[in-house]
């Protein structure tokens, strides 16, 4: 990990620990808690409700595949796409955040590409998620008259939180439309202000940009767009079905928890997985325990339980496959990483 995603992490995690110490002194019912009601609670979890979950994250993978597929300029081929989707977010797990390189970079060296095409992929691909979950999460809320005019402090944190990424998304993706549209004139108007910056950070801006207005020719195709789009959409409505079945799993926890509850913890998840370690995690499990007890009002141990349990199904149920996917291609976790870090500079 470089300084500076040490220092972010170490500050988020502090956020959370502070997050968490504070719950856990001014809750009554998290001062009585123990352990071993977390493991009570994960005993009497349903398992035929925890593999459809599996089932339906493995299903996630393909639809990531399809869409990246669609998202390459020319098409890819499809098994090249899904083993690198796969062993990709086995990287994830193995080192976190980092581990984001090794998609791209798999999929470029068995499509004999250079790493560029694919990061454009990948930046494309983090619009598309980000667009798809505000979609989901706002109609959660419409949905959801109780989400939706709650007066607690959890669920106006809530609704702010959420019109704020709506106003991030929307500039993101103006700016994307205006960059695809323009990027030929932007970047040669920029050109020249880059040999006069500082040639190290001049490289790296023209080098994303140029990165970024690759990506985009692959949406001056509408067909493209259109199916992209499908692709997020049915992926992230599949991922919700998996976090309301976890927590339908658990017998009394939230009897009455709805799809479109789950879609706004699905929100809560995605968030937290901003700020996780490698074999720990961190923000995830924080974010849906407060998530679970405070907007939803689940008791704290089965909270707990099915916190940890969503973050092992949705970050680690690819780890066995992926694994013996890069085990089968002789592939070195450490000097796939390294490789794709340089390959991306």
């Amino acid at each position: 990990m470089s300084k500076r995603r040490i220092i972010l992490t170490i500050i988020g995690l502090g956020v959370l620990i502070g997050v968490g110490w504070h719950q856990i002194h001014t809750s009554p019912e998290w001062k009585n808690f123990t352990w071993e009601a977390v493991w009570s609670a994960t005993q009497e979890a349903k398992l035929g409700f925890i593999a459809g979950a599996v089932v339906l994250i493995y299903a996630s993978y393909l639809l990531r595949s399809l869409r990246w597929r669609a998202l390459m300029t020319p098409h890819g081929k499809f098994w090249p796409v899904l083993k690198g989707t796969l062993i990709g977010f086995t990287g994830i797990a193995f080192f976190g955040r980092p581990g984001e390189l090794l998609r791209p970079y798999y999929i470029a060296r068995k499509h004999a590409t250079s790493v560029a095409p694919q990061l454009a992929v990948w930046l494309l691909e983090r619009a598309f998620d980000m667009g798809a979950t505000l979609v989901l999460v706002l109609a959660a809320l419409l949905l959801s008259p109780g989400l939706a005019s709650g007066e607690d402090a959890a669920s106006v944190a809530l609704r702010h939180a959420v019109w704020l990424l709506a106003v991030a998304v929307l500039l993101a993706v103006a700016g994307i439309a205006l960059f695809h549209k323009y990027s030929q004139r932007i970047l040669a108007r920029l050109r020249g202000r880059f040999a006069r910056g500082g040639r190290r950070m001049s490289q790296r801006l023209e080098h994303f940009l140029h990165t970024l207005a690759a990506g985009t020719k692959a949406l001056s195709r509408r067909r493209n767009l259109l199916v992209s789009s499908f692709y997020t959409l049915s992926m992230w409505m599949g991922v919700a079905v998996a976090v309301w079945l976890i927590v339908r799993g658990y017998p009394g926890m939230l009897p009455g928890f709805s799809y479109g509850e789950a879609l706004v913890l699905l929100g809560f998840l995605l968030v937290g997985s901003i700020v996780q370690l490698p074999a720990i995690g961190g923000g995830v499990q924080v974010l849906l325990i407060l998530g679970l007890t405070e907007v939803f009002g689940a008791p704290a141990a089965p909270a707990a339980s099915a916190s940890l349990l969503m973050w092992l199904v949705a970050f680690y149920a690819v780890a066995p496959l992926g694994a013996a996917l890069a085990a089968r291609e002789g592939i070195s976790w450490k000097a796939m990483e390294h490789e794709a870090e340089l390959a991306s500079r």
